[in-house]
């Protein structure tokens, strides 16, 4: 079948992390996160203190988008 009109949708979001705290706590809960060391999660926290540390904190981009096609 052949799509004869379609229309691309973007969404683009983001997320300001302020603080390191839940920033580590969701890296921590991704796969492979509870194979961590304590070492490596003491070097992950600090990392992400640094990140957050600015005025403006850390910011995470993210880009969706949805095609509608109709025939």
């Amino acid at each position: 079948e052949v799509f004869h009109h379609v229309e691309r949708h973007d969404f683009s979001d983001g997320l300001r992390v302020i603080a390191a705290p839940p920033l580590v706590r969701y890296v921590l809960s991704m796969p492979g996160g509870e194979e961590l060391t304590p070492e490596e999660v003491q070097r992950l926290s600090a990392d992400a203190e640094a990140l957050v540390a600015g005025p403006a904190g850390f910011e995470v981009t993210k880009s969706s988008g949805v095609f509608i096609c109709r025939p």
